[in-house]
């Protein structure tokens, strides 16, 4: 046998804060202190970390190129040898 209890939801009381103290307001706001002498920005960054970015990218693109060509020559000459022919050569014909 079940039985269930009732649950009382009390409403439309304030949540009252269980901890016992406050947090303390900040005696005195810390100003940023002025700069003692004048101070050079830094250099402008070097591109050298965007040229290898683009020189990877490149070599990436080659070699998807070069893997597509590789692969479609095997793809023709498959196809050429399931067709039943005898005179397949493995160079791409243009």
């Amino acid at each position: 046998m079940v039985t269930c209890k009732s649950v009382w939801v009390r409403q439309n009381h304030p949540m009252r804060n269980p901890d016992k103290w406050s947090p303390m307001e900040p005696e005195e706001p810390q100003a940023p202190k002025p700069p003692e002498r004048y101070e050079e920005p830094d250099p402008p960054g070097t591109r050298r970390g965007a040229l290898v970015g683009l020189v990877l990218v490149l070599l990436l693109v080659a070699g998807g190129l070069l893997l597509t060509r590789v692969l479609r020559g095997m793809a023709q000459l498959q196809d050429c040898a399931l067709s039943g022919r005898s005179n397949c050569t493995s160079l791409p014909q243009r």
